[in-house]
């Protein structure tokens, strides 16, 4: 019976580490999204000594950046969009393991009851079967 019960628990516990794990990666990819946009607003304070063509150049290279991240960042919400689906999928998993686990432990105590009661009509048999030999 033991066994049973490993057999269902590893599952939630693989289940509960990938849903970390998606989480933690969403994290990092915020993250490094911030630096790079912080990053880029730097880049353009430091132009403001700079001559009309440098600032014109720097521009353009910062729009681009900027297109650019807006692709990365588009790309990471539909990852993070797929991410959510799967957490909701491993979550429903978790639940659904969960109720089976709950279930099964409620068949278990009641197979045991079951076995209390078969062995009081065997001992009561047996008492029985003692008291009419006498």
């Amino acid at each position: 019976m033991a066994t049973l019960a490993t057999i269902l628990i590893e599952p939630i516990h693989f289940i509960c580490l990938r849903i970390i794990k998606i989480k933690g990666n969403l994290q990092n990819e915020t993250l490094m999204l911030t630096q790079n946009f912080k990053t880029g607003f730097m880049q353009f304070d430091d132009t403001t000594h700079s001559s009309g063509a440098d600032l014109l150049g720097k521009f353009k290279q910062l729009v681009a950046e900027n297109k650019s991240l807006t692709e990365r960042l588009r790309e990471c919400e539909n990852i993070i969009a797929a991410r959510e689906n799967e957490i909701e999928i491993l979550n429903q998993l978790v639940s659904e393991a969960s109720e089976m686990r709950s279930n099964i432990e409620n068949q278990l105590q009641e197979l045991k009851s079951l076995q209390d009661q078969i062995e009081q009509m065997k001992k009561f048999t047996e008492n029985m079967a003692g008291f009419n030999d006498k």
